[in-house]
């Protein structure tokens, strides 16, 4: 049959030698390349549910498993800080802790003017388990401090690549 192929049919064998090549290299580039990492937190109303991917690895943390008032994460040199309770309100420090993303979560309120004297944070995340009017004095203090907010309640999970 080959021969035949290859006699007859050659325009066959060559395409089907290119898609087969072209399989391979698609297959190389997903499975050997560095992936980028990923991190995303999940619209919850009972808890923070974050997921991060790094160089094709994936974790989990869920907030229901524990019942600390912050976690610090450190992914792959970026720092995630979730607060579920403002116990930094009236403290004051000579130095600001500098986390990439800060996730607001629980059902207390919380006060931003005093997270950014001991927090410096390139983004704030709020979580669906903030009451409404948390939530809506923070997206305005977020404005007129010029700091990006994203409400999970109302835009959906969170996602950025690094």
């Amino acid at each position: 049959i080959s021969a035949y192929i290859i006699q007859k049919k050659p325009k066959y064998l060559i395409s089907a030698l290119g898609s087969v090549i072209i399989i391979l290299g698609v297959n190389l580039y997903d499975n050997i390349l560095p992936k980028d990492s990923r991190l995303t937190i999940y619209n919850r109303p009972d808890m923070v549910d974050v997921k991060w991917n790094v160089h094709g690895q994936d974790y989990i943390y869920k907030s229901i498993e524990d019942s600390v008032s912050y976690k610090l994460f450190d992914i792959d040199g970026y720092t995630l800080l979730i607060l579920s309770k403002d116990e930094l309100m009236g403290k004051e420090s000579d130095q600001k802790v500098k986390v990439d993303w800060l996730v607001l979560a629980g059902d207390e309120p919380f006060h931003l003017k005093s997270l950014t004297e001991l927090i410096s944070f390139d983004v704030v995340v709020l979580s669906a388990s903030l009451p409404n009017n948390t939530i809506r004095q923070i997206v305005n203090d977020s404005q007129k401090l010029g700091i990006h907010c994203y409400d999970i309640s109302e835009k959906g999970a969170y996602s950025s690549n690094f």
